[in-house]
């Protein structure tokens, strides 16, 4: 979304917060009683699931709605159920949404994103980019990013991402060296790498409540590229695409 949407959207919802939070401690709302940071987090989830909507983003929606859950589930009656059934849910449906649904790559996918930095990515964007560098970093946090990956030697890339939605093609991608290496932190996100079938991709990732998995038969070449995953996942999951 724009960002004059996105301000007029926090504006509205500020002020309903406002009404909300005097009307709760007037105990005008019967037995709901609200307090201020639940209603700031109420805000920040809600904005966070229209905006992943808008962007496609299947663990923006699903964990913006296990946030909810969790504020709320005294009120809602599924205390048995949170926080971590919940949450792993949310991975699980994430994970197996991005196995369905692959967006289509377009011949410009940037042309429209041309003035946005994708390195410096705002919450609750959508940026999508291409790097040539043989050294690549991607940071986003409540959106929805992509990066195409050219580089003629790629060797080190640096992948930060949480409560998002992260995709990287690496198919016209070169590795020259013995190996490159790509260090991944990731929480309450999906991560999805399209990388050639004749790369060999070897985890040595440390997960906790995540997974990995790869879709596609990989054509196994003898001395062929090879790209190390490293780093850590929490409550997160990596789909390994081989295109």
């Amino acid at each position: 979304m724009k960002k004059k949407h996105t301000s007029t959207m926090w504006g509205i919802i500020l002020i309903g917060i406002a009404v909300i939070l005097v009307l709760s401690q007037l105990g005008l709302l019967g037995n709901l009683k609200v307090g201020l940071w639940t209603l700031l987090l109420t805000a920040v989830f809600v904005i966070t699931f229209i905006q992943s909507i808008f962007n496609l983003s299947f663990s923006g929606i699903l964990f913006s709605i296990a946030f909810l859950c969790i504020l709320y589930d005294e009120y809602l009656g599924i205390t048995a159920l949170t926080p971590w059934t919940v949450l792993v849910a949310a991975l699980l449906g994430s994970i197996g949404l991005s196995m369905i649904f692959h967006p289509k790559r377009h011949s410009h996918p940037f042309h429209h994103f041309s003035h946005m930095d994708f390195n410096e990515s705002e919450s609750f964007s959508e940026v999508i980019d291409e790097a040539n560098g043989d050294t690549i970093e991607c940071k986003n946090s409540f959106g929805a990013c992509i990066k195409y990956i050219n580089s003629e030697n790629f060797t080190k890339g640096y992948v930060n991402t949480s409560f998002g939605g992260t995709k990287l093609f690496f198919d016209n991608a070169c590795i020259h060296e013995e190996y490159a290496e790509l260090n991944i932190h990731g929480s309450f996100c999906g991560i999805e790498l399209f990388v050639p079938k004749t790369w060999t991709v070897t985890s040595q990732v440390d997960t906790i409540l995540a997974g990995i998995t790869e879709k596609n038969p990989k054509i196994h070449v003898d001395g062929g590229s090879r790209l190390l995953l490293t780093g850590d996942l929490k409550f997160a999951g990596i789909e390994i695409i081989y295109v």
